[in-house]
C-alpha cells in the first residue's frame, strides 16, 4: 500500500487527526498538565515539524510530534522531561535564535494498524558469569540486574548458580502487501525466440611468444 506523508503546514486540517490519535494512544496516567498546557504550541508555532502518514484513500494512519530546540552538543545540556524541551524551543523560537537539534516527542500509529502481539522474550540470550564478562568488558561481582551498553535492558545475574540472562522483546506487526506480480507475464509480452540476441561467442586467447595466455 502507497503511503504519503504531510506536515501539518501543508495539510492544516489534519490537526484534528493529531488530537483524535492522541486521545486513544495515553492511559489517563501518562496525562501531564505541564505538557499539556505547552502542547497546541507545536501546532501553533512549529507546524512543519508534525508530521501525518496517510494511506492511498487519505486516511491518516500515523502521525509524528517533533520539535526542533537549541543544544550546546554536550549530553548534560540535554533537557531532563519533556516539558523543558517544548519550553526551551519555545523560548528560542521567541528569541530567534536558531536552532541546533531536533527532538522526537510522539510516535503514534492508528489502532487497527498497530502491534498484533508482543513476544517479551523473543530474543533471550543465556551464559555463564565469565562468558559475559569476555563479551562485554565489564565485571559483574554480585547477583543482581546489571546495565550494559547496547541493552535495550537490564541483564540478570546470578552468581550462585553461575548465569547470566538477557531478554529482549520483540512484536508481531501486520503490514498489508500489493498482491503478487504474476510469475510469467501474458503471452502477448512474451518475445518471440528469433527476436531474441544471442550471447556473444568466446573470442579464442591469443597467446604470446612465450607461449603464455594473454
Amino acid at each position: 500500500m502507497a503511503y504519503k506523508v504531510y506536515t501539518l503546514s501543508q495539510r492544516p486540517r489534519l490537526r484534528r487527526h493529531f488530537q483524535r490519535l492522541h486521545a486513544v494512544a495515553w492511559p489517563p496516567f501518562l496525562h501531564d498538565d505541564a505538557v499539556n498546557a505547552l502542547w497546541p504550541r507545536l501546532y501553533a508555532d512549529f507546524p512543519d515539524y508534525q508530521i501525518a502518514l496517510c494511506d492511498r484513500t487519505g486516511k491518516v494512519v500515523a502521525i509524528g510530534n517533533t520539535i526542533p530546540f537549541v543544544w550546546d552538543g554536550r549530553p548534560r545540556g540535554l533537557p531532563d522531561r519533556i516539558v523543558d524541551v517544548i519550553a526551551r524551543a519555545i523560548d528560542a523560537c521567541r528569541r530567534g535564535q536558531r536552532p541546533t537539534a531536533l527532538s522526537a516527542l510522539a510516535a503514534i500509529v492508528d489502532p487497527d494498524r498497530r502491534v498484533l502481539r508482543i513476544a517479551p522474550r523473543s530474543n533471550t540470550v543465556r551464559a555463564t558469569v565469565c562468558e559475559w564478562e569476555e563479551r562485554t568488558g565489564l565485571q559483574f561481582p554480585e547477583s543482581g540486574r546489571y546495565v550494559v551498553p547496547g541493552a535495550f535492558q537490564p541483564i540478570v545475574v546470578d552468581r550462585e548458580h553461575d548465569r547470566v540472562r538477557y531478554e529482549e522483546a520483540n512484536v508481531w506487526m501486520l503490514h498489508p502487501l500489493r498482491p503478487p506480480l504474476s510469475a510469467r507475464p501474458p503471452s502477448s509480452a512474451v518475445t518471440p525466440p528469433s527476436a531474441v540476441t544471442p550471447p556473444p561467442r568466446p573470442r579464442p586467447r591469443s597467446r604470446n611468444p612465450d607461449g603464455t595466455g594473454s
